[in-house]
């Protein structure tokens, strides 16, 4: 994320962070080395 968003890993993590908490994205269950993340139905 911080690659594509070209912004510091811990800036990603902060802002899918919020994402998440405001319900916008979705946690998928974490595979072995990543997490995937969807956007969730508004």
């Amino acid at each position: 994320m911080a690659k594509i968003a070209k912004c510091s890993p811990d800036k990603a993590l902060h802002d899918m962070k919020d994402l998440i908490d405001k319900g916008i994205l979705r946690q998928e269950q974490q595979g072995e080395r990543s997490t995937n993340h969807e956007i969730t139905d508004l």
